[in-house]
């Protein structure tokens, strides 16, 4: 006769909390919520024993005996129940109601750089290869077994479009710029990027505008990628091409680096790792002096000429002349060593 464990068990299980959640979970396993009937408390014959009776009237009481005497009618007679709880029913069925959080959140596509750290490698080139073997197996998660590219070197293709999707992951976070369609975007004026003329390719990358679009130079040449100054890719891409020029100075790598790339700043960058590159710092360092030790008694006191002599030798040296073939010569310099 209970209105609340009636409401629970023609109620979802996962809105209450574990104990009842479990109990109501078993009920339907067994049973189905249409089969459970609300019985008044009147016709309750359980309540005879649990408020108490007397056992002469228990013995006379035929609703103890025979139960409710509806159970004998038809199940449409039977009576029917209105799920209205009381206050008090209802302060008894929430604490038993589990709360539900809800939380909406907007799904996002990751980029690169949370993906694969840049940070991790030494040279472009291992960067630009695992990030190809990253995408081969994405796309061959993708595909049948058939047409699965396993145990191929990587191409061409692969390592271009590799690369592309670094520099279209640094471009996006560096130059917060609309690049829905292709064609010049809008910079305001002041901007560093507004002499530039930057546009978007059919590809999706910002390149440089420029004059040089009707000359007879590559694309690459005429319209060179734009990247950030700063950033561990744009430092990869700059020592690649500093290594490739053999270790060259600042201009010479500043204009290959142009070649493909512009980057804001660039000579700044390229000075920037010149300066930190361990070969060149070899090659430009000065030369060790050491200091001279003082000179001896022999050189500084006066003397009579060629009183202390120092000698030279040198040799041997092979001189050769017309008539004789080469022979051995030697030098013997004597000179003193206070006026010398």
């Amino acid at each position: 006769d209970s209105t609340i464990v009636l409401s629970w068990i023609r109620g979802d299980p996962r809105r209450w909390k574990p104990f009842v959640a479990n109990r109501v979970q078993e009920i339907h396993i067994r049973t189905e919520p249409s089969q459970w009937r609300h019985c008044p408390t009147a016709d309750n014959p359980a309540d005879k024993l649990s408020r108490g009776c007397a056992l002469d009237t228990l013995r006379e009481d035929k609703l103890w005996w025979n139960g409710p005497a509806w159970l004998k009618e038809p199940i449409e007679q039977w009576p029917r129940l209105t799920m209205a709880l009381s206050p008090e029913e209802t302060r008894l069925v929430s604490p038993e109601r589990k709360r539900v959080v809800t939380l909406c959140a907007s799904l996002q596509e990751p980029s690169l750089l949370a993906i694969i750290d840049p940070s991790r490698y030494g040279t472009m080139e291992r960067l630009v290869r695992i990030t190809a073997y990253c995408c081969r197996f994405l796309a061959n998660a993708r595909t049948h077994a058939g047409e699965r590219k396993i145990g191929a070197r990587l191409s061409l293709q692969e390592l271009q479009d590799a690369e592309k999707r670094w520099v279209r992951a640094i471009q996006a976070d560096a130059f917060p710029v609309s690049k829905t369609v292709s064609g010049p975007i809008s910079v305001r004026a002041g901007d560093p990027l507004a002499a530039l003329s930057p546009f978007v390719d059919t590809e999706g990358l910002l390149r440089v505008g420029g004059r040089l679009s009707r000359t007879a130079l590559p694309w690459c040449h005429r319209h060179p990628l734009l990247l950030p100054r700063n950033g561990p890719v744009v430092e990869l891409i700059v020592r690649r091409i500093h290594e490739s020029e053999l270790h060259a100075g600042l201009n010479q790598t500043l204009a290959a680096l142009r070649r493909r790339f512009w980057v804001v700043r660039g000579r700044q960058a390229v000075k920037r790792l010149i300066r930190a590159c361990i070969i060149c710092r070899k090659h430009d360092a000065r030369p060790f002096c050491p200091l001279m030790s003082d000179l001896p008694p022999e050189r500084v006191t006066p003397s009579f000429p060629f009183n202390r002599v120092g000698l030279d030798f040198a040799g041997p040296l092979h001189v050769k002349d017309e008539h004789r073939p080469a022979q051995k010569a030697y030098i013997c310099l004597f000179t003193c060593m206070v006026t010398r």
